[in-house]
């Protein structure tokens, strides 16, 4: 009966294996989709998501051709489906680029408290896995997970340079790249490290008061582009009700369908813009 359940599951796994995706091996000799792969992999992780980027792909496609169909049908035109389609999934990858953007500079918002704790630790004891164990517990959200999986992989390592390397280009930021070539350099030929990352920590915080003042230059465009908006709806709404001809020509005109369309993807676009900005700038 063991032996029977045992083959039961490894049966499972390797049906499980043969069902699962890899989009990565067909877009290897074409650098831009390659490009685009490796940023939707990255935005997934900076945005918490544990799907695959390969199974999150096939679901963007499988909607994609629903859109189409659906919308097709519903409006008697395929051509105006299919961009509204490519619209919608353009605006996938937008929204979750932009979230992904905002999860990485909340992370980026509290490492400035990542270095202080890294420093008050080091300055009591100088071993590297130490701090690092020693600090994790006290980081903030969203950076924690990423410094509990960093830390992870220190333990799990003889070097520690591997797993510092992976960190700098898991981040992509040029502060965090100056911490982890600060750490190996000090891992390796030892020297001033609080000093160094005092004046890192320095810089970081000059930055973030200049960041504070460019945002408040921003709140004229978050108010702008819905008002241009919603004066547009506005304006469209008033036109509908008194000029017949404008439903008319909207709504019975394959020209009229494609104009309507375009506004309304251009209105949708300025609100999702006034959004992203308003909350990147609320950070």
């Amino acid at each position: 009966m063991k032996m029977y359940r045992l083959k039961r599951k490894q049966l499972n796994k390797i049906k499980r294996k043969r069902k699962s995706i890899d989009i990565k091996q067909y877009i290897e000799d074409y650098p831009d989709l390659l490009k685009l792969y490796n940023k939707t992999k990255k935005d997934l992780d900076f945005a918490g998501y544990s799907i695959k980027v390969d199974d999150f792909i096939a679901y963007v496609f499988a909607s994609f051709i629903f859109e189409v169909i659906v919308f097709g049908l519903l409006i008697h035109s395929f051509l105006l489906s299919f961009v509204f389609s490519i619209f919608v999934t353009l605006m996938v990858f937008f929204t979750l680029s932009s979230f992904a953007n905002s999860r990485k500079q909340k992370m980026m918002k509290v490492f400035p408290n990542f270095i202080k704790a890294f420093m008050n630790e080091f300055s009591i004891n100088q071993n590297l896995k130490h701090v690092f164990n020693a600090v994790y517990p006290k980081v903030p959200e969203p950076l924690n997970r990423k410094i509990l999986n960093l830390t992870m992989q220190i333990n799990n390592s003889t070097d520690i340079t591997e797993p510092i390397m992976k960190f700098k280009n898991e981040m992509d930021n040029v502060y965090v790249t100056v911490f982890c070539e600060l750490i190996l350099i000090y891992n390796e030929k030892g020297g001033p490290l609080l000093e160094h990352l005092d004046t890192l920590l320095n810089l970081i915080e000059d930055e973030e008061r200049m960041a504070t003042q460019k945002a408040s230059e921003m709140t004229a465009v978050v108010l702008y582009l819905p008002l241009l908006s919603f004066s547009a709806i506005a304006a469209l709404i008033l036109n509908l009700i008194y000029l017949p001809m404008t439903r008319q020509l909207f709504f019975h005109t394959t020209q009229g369908q494609f104009y309507f369309g375009i506004g309304v993807i251009l209105t949708v676009v300025s609100l999702l813009l006034s959004a992203v900005i308003y909350h990147q700038n609320k950070l």
